[in-house]
């Protein structure tokens, strides 16, 4: 079975910026986010021996919160969309052209220098196909 939770709260998800890559721990708020959802999962009976995370610090510290004693293991193709110059943008009032985006990603290409999302679906289907030869193979 996989579950794909995503990371807690950071500094930049309170203040709405726009974070993408910019590689930031988890706040107080991210934290206890975290270990919440460790303990709801645990609670009905769901205990990992293995988590595949973004190699971001925001993501393996929620992997660790959330699955505690559990190996950890990274993979680059599960970093976050690559957000370019628009890193950092005030989400309250962004650029026309990232709310366009945002407001239909599918029909809507991602704005000039922001990593396309074709892009972002190969990586994580380049991944999961991985995962499943990994999966029949036995290996972590």
């Amino acid at each position: 079975m996989i579950f794909i939770i995503r990371h807690g709260q950071t500094e930049l998800n309170s203040r709405m910026l726009l974070q993408g890559r910019s590689d930031h721990p988890l706040n107080e708020t991210g934290r206890q986010q975290a270990s919440e959802a460790g303990r709801l999962l645990r609670r009905e009976g769901i205990v990992f021996t293995r988590v595949y995370s973004s190699p971001l610090i925001r993501a393996v510290q929620t992997a660790e919160l959330v699955a505690p004693g559990a190996e950890i293991i990274t993979d680059e193709r599960l970093l976050e969309m690559d957000y370019g110059p628009y890193e950092g943008t005030d989400l309250t009032h962004p650029p026309e052209e990232v709310l366009t985006f945002f407001r239909d990603f599918i029909h809507n290409p991602a704005p000039e220098g922001m990593e396309p999302l074709a892009h972002v679906v190969e990586r994580a289907a380049d991944f999961m196909k991985d995962l499943g030869k990994r999966e029949i193979e036995g290996t972590p």
